[in-house]
């Protein structure tokens, strides 16, 4: 039994159910006897579409999510670059200059504050200064493994590894005149995590009880060659 469809002839043989006329309607090219399909142009396209990502074959959104994962490599690469670049700046520090180099606040009033005290008590200039926020303290932080926008804590510098909260203070005692280095040595009994927690809470309020200025003060030009900028 056979009955015209469309532009194409669809072939019944037997008791079999004839073909759906929806799928018939999408047919583009005649049936040929023996119940042989030829597949129509749209569902070849639907299929290739289905299939995008295969025999090199990509898709809108898979080259959108493409593109975002070589944006965001490139950021990263972006900032490791930037952090070794500023660690070989910070490295250059030390190449003439062996002594240590505490880094600052350079607009905490209180930090200031400390700098003074330091520059009254180390008569021998074995310390330098970096304010956190300028170039060198930038470099500096990056070299001792830290955000090179993090001022949350002094940082001391040395030609080997970096001290920070309150071992750095302790640390920085060791370089002053007497009686200095023994009570430094003395407050190392109080366990670190304790030493800390107290620093954290003055460190945590020392804009809002000490206030902040706009520079470190200098006493006159003798301490000038002890600051370190760029």
């Amino acid at each position: 039994m056979a009955r015209a469809v469309a532009s194409g002839l669809l072939i019944q043989s037997g008791p079999k159910p004839a073909l759906a006329l929806s799928k018939v309607a999408n047919l583009r090219a005649p049936l040929f006897p023996g119940g042989v399909v030829i597949a129509a142009r749209r569902n070849i396209s639907a299929q290739t579409e289905n299939n995008s990502g295969i025999n090199g074959v990509v898709s809108k959104r898979d080259s959108v999510a493409r593109g975002a994962g070589v944006a965001e490599a490139e950021t990263s690469t972006s900032g490791s670059l930037e952090q070794e670049m500023l660690r070989a700046k910070g490295d250059s520090y030390f190449r003439v200059d062996k002594r240590p180099i505490i880094l600052f606040d350079g607009v905490c009033n209180m930090c200031n504050g400390a700098v003074n005290f330091v520059l009254d008590n180390d008569s021998e200039g074995k310390v330098r200064f970096a304010a956190l926020q300028s170039e060198a303290g930038r470099a500096l932080l990056a070299r001792s493994g830290r955000s090179p926008d993090d001022i949350s804590s002094v940082v001391l510098v040395d030609q080997v590894r970096a001290y920070i909260k309150s071992e750095a203070v302790l640390q920085t005692l060791r370089y002053l005149g007497f009686p200095f280095p023994p009570l430094g040595l003395a407050a190392s009994i109080v366990p670190l995590f304790v030493r800390d927690v107290v620093y954290d809470q003055v460190a945590d309020n020392r804009y809002s009880i000490f206030g902040q200025s706009s520079s470190c003060r200098l006493s006159d030009n003798r301490f000038e060659e002890r600051f370190i900028s760029s």
